[in-house]
């Protein structure tokens, strides 16, 4: 799922994903068969941030501040079993500040009594995977994917007028 608050064009914008979504479409409401400027590149560029943070040194090139002080982007997506959040805020007050948070979701089960009075207590929850900076935590969730933003974006995000950029890249480059 994506939720992103005071995000470009998007006040507060939630999305739940279905298993197995391959592709973003969409048409510009109210004008059947135009699909530029209906937000595809903005949602995919959300997820993009969100799992790599900033090109440059801050989030507040995409902060809207007609919406708000404060932008938040969070990410919840599952990889290899496990099911992480990761969360980037970015803040107007005083000179700015960027930050980023990363947690893996718990659950336990507790059996308790026997026989009638038998009962099961189920928990879950959100373990802090943060480290002491930005940098280290970006580094963190990098090697929990597996992946570097330039090998994201060329295999599973397909920017406006890039097409090619998986099937030109170099053999080494494409693995």
């Amino acid at each position: 799922s994506l939720r992103a608050t005071a995000y470009r064009t998007y006040a507060d914008l939630t999305l739940t994903f279905p298993e197995g979504v391959c592709a973003i479409t969409g048409e510009l409401a109210g004008e059947p068969g135009k699909s530029n400027g209906s937000g595809k590149s903005s949602i995919a560029n959300a997820i993009d941030l969100a799992l790599f943070g900033a090109q440059s040194r801050s989030l507040a090139d995409e902060h809207n501040p007609a919406f708000g002080d404060t932008m938040t982007l969070e990410l919840v997506f599952e990889h290899a079993g496990e099911t992480y959040r990761v969360r980037r805020t970015y803040s107007a007050k005083g000179r700015g500040s960027t930050t980023v948070d990363l947690e893996r979701r718990w659950a336990s089960s507790t059996e308790n009594g026997h026989g009638q009075t038998a009962s099961t207590a189920h928990s879950e929850g959100w373990e802090a995977l943060s480290r002491e900076s930005a940098a280290a935590t970006q580094e963190h969730l990098e090697s929990i994917l597996g992946l570097s933003r330039p090998t994201f974006r060329a295999s599973s995000f397909l920017a406006q007028g890039d097409g090619a950029a998986f099937t030109n890249a170099q053999p080494r480059q494409r693995k």
